[in-house]
């Protein structure tokens, strides 16, 4: 709950460090459905330290035959304050979308998300 960017919730990923060689990869998603087709964006806020191995937001199931789109974190990142963080083009042909955020990293490091927003360009 603490060190959210607005309101009082954020959504953390994280691990707790134990041993030497932990390391974590985890993915938070919501498919949206019932949308009108055509082209969206989808943005996520975030506050990251600098060790992740891998973090991208993403976009798929939204079309037949559509491939996963994704958007790095990685060079758009600040450990004090949020930085907002964009994947456009999201040509929706199926009335639906699985956006979401993944993260790969050791133990330790960590990430906060905050105001996602899927909006029709």
């Amino acid at each position: 709950a603490n060190g959210a960017r607005t309101g009082v919730m954020k959504l953390g990923h994280w691990m707790e460090w134990e041993n030497d060689g932990d390391k974590f990869e985890v993915s938070t998603y919501q498919t949206v459905t019932s949308i009108p087709n055509g082209t969206y964006t989808f943005s996520v806020w975030v506050k990251r330290s600098e060790w992740f191995e891998a973090q991208y937001l993403f976009a798929r199931d939204y079309g037949d035959g559509a491939n996963e789109m994704t958007q790095d974190t990685i060079d758009n990142f600040s450990e004090a304050e949020y930085v907002k963080v964009e994947l456009s083009g999201i040509e929706v042909t199926n009335n639906q979308v699985t956006v979401g955020i993944y993260s790969s990293a050791d133990a330790g490091v960590w990430a906060n998300f905050d105001d996602a927003a899927l909006v029709q360009e």
